[in-house]
């Protein structure tokens, strides 16, 4: 049921139906009120309408925090995002409603932040937006006519990184890890060359999940989310039997944060440049390739499901495929 009040020379109109949350907008005329109102009646007695109050109270900002309290703590890039969303959250922008959220406040956004930092950076932040806002959408029953985040062009990211460790720079790295104060850096790093394992995986590795018979590692926690078994060679056995135990079980007991600390230190210590912890993986996969593997063999190994990401890892040549014909 709809009421019209005039109030200072303007037309004050409430919708209230049982079920839904009271409707008010303020008209200059009579004629335009009583309109809005029986729309508002229609729509919801066929059913058709969609009601956007909620987004017109809820901030970005409050979408972020409970996307950050609830679904980030059961991802596996909670570290990342534990400190991300936190950031975000300082902007101005997060401060408006998601209703009233519009592209030119993201571009805008988007064109300052690229100042400082790179484009993938950026992009991560406007896919975790995106995420925070379907997420909204789909199971928080929160109504938007769309999410404004998706309106946005990814920008176009440099080449991937294929920087390759020289044979002096490699002996450099593994002596300035054994220098280290954190006796796991040098087998951790030994390891991740020897079977291509990601940072999270190997720090996540335990040793009953190491088989030292068959000689293969299980990983149970991937980032596409599949298992896969990791074969062993000679050299990754060897320093595993030689690792020192650890009260949590884990195979290398060391937390993220030490890692990345002493991982700088021994890049500094080298006076190695332009290579992440990440890097070893690439270093590994491609060194697959060098004794010989197939992409087949090497995808089983490096949990890749799209066998074409492997392509870049493999530096053919003409030259080379010339031999073989």
């Amino acid at each position: 049921m709809a009421t019209i009040r005039k109030r200072k020379n303007k037309w004050e109109t409430q919708v209230r139906i049982k079920g839904y949350q009271n409707k008010c907008k303020t008209f200059l005329y009579y004629e335009d009120a009583k309109k809005w109102a029986k729309e508002i009646e229609r729509k919801i007695e066929q059913g058709t309408y969609i009601d956007f109050s909620e987004s017109h109270q809820t901030t970005l900002r409050d979408l972020l925090k409970r996307y950050l309290d609830e679904v980030s703590p059961k991802k596996k890039s909670y570290i990342n995002e534990k400190y991300l969303i936190p950031k975000l959250m300082e902007n101005t922008f997060t401060t408006f409603t998601i209703y009233n959220l519009t592209s030119n406040k993201l571009v805008e956004y988007r064109n300052n932040r690229l100042k400082n930092v790179s484009p993938s950076t950026i992009n991560r932040e406007i896919s975790l937006i995106s995420a925070v806002i379907s997420k909204a959408r789909e199971e928080w029953g929160i109504n938007l006519p769309y999410n404004v985040a998706r309106l946005l062009k990814r920008l176009k990211e440099p080449a991937a990184r294929e920087r390759r460790l020289t044979l002096i720079e490699y002996k450099k790295l593994i002596d300035a890890c054994s220098q280290s104060k954190a006796i796991w850096l040098q087998p951790l790093v030994k390891i991740a060359l020897e079977t291509g394992m990601r940072r999270g995986e190997l720090l996540s590795l335990t040793r009953n999940k190491i088989n030292l018979d068959k000689k293969i590692a299980l990983l149970s926690d991937t980032k596409n989310g599949s298992s896969r078994t990791i074969p062993l060679s000679n050299s990754a056995i060897h320093i595993i039997e030689n690792l020192p135990l650890s009260l949590n079980k884990k195979l290398f007991s060391i937390t993220e944060s030490s890692l990345k600390f002493y991982w700088t230190q021994a890049l500094n210590r080298a006076d190695i440049k332009g290579f992440c912890f990440h890097q070893l993986r690439h270093e590994a996969i491609s060194r697959f390739f060098e004794k010989g593997l197939s992409i087949p063999e090497v995808a089983l190994i490096s949990g890749h499901k799209d066998v074409r990401m492997l392509f870049r890892y493999t530096h053919l040549k003409a030259e080379d495929i010339l031999r073989k014909l």
